[in-house]
C-alpha cells in the first residue's frame, strides 16, 4: 500500500477544488476539503457528524429520515468521476 504524505493530500485537494468541477460548488468544495482534513486527522467520521458539521443540520438530524449526506456524497463521487 502506497502511503500519500499529509502535504501531498492537500496539494491534491487544492488542485482538485481549483478545477472547473468544483469551482461552482462551495458546498461539494466543503464536504470534500472536511472529508480529506477528517482522513488526515485519522478522524471517524458518520453521517450524522457530516451533517451537523458539514452541511448545516441540527441536533435533530435523523439519517432515516434526511438523505441529505448520501446524496452530497453521491453527487461529490459523481464530480470526482468526472475530474
Amino acid at each position: 500500500m502506497v502511503m500519500i504524505s499529509q502535504n501531498k493530500k492537500r496539494e491534491i485537494l487544492r488542485k482538485i477544488l481549483a478545477s472547473s468541477k468544483f469551482a461552482g460548488s462551495k458546498s461539494h468544495q466543503a464536504l470534500l476539503t472536511y472529508l480529506i482534513e477528517s482522513s488526515i486527522k485519522g478522524k471517524i467520521l458518520k453521517e450524522t457528524t457530516i451533517a451537523l458539521e458539514v452541511l448545516g443540520r441540527d441536533s435533530n438530524f435523523n439519517s432515516n429520515e434526511d438523505t441529505i449526506v448520501r446524496v452530497h456524497i453521491h453527487n461529490l463521487r459523481t464530480k470526482l468521476e468526472a475530474y
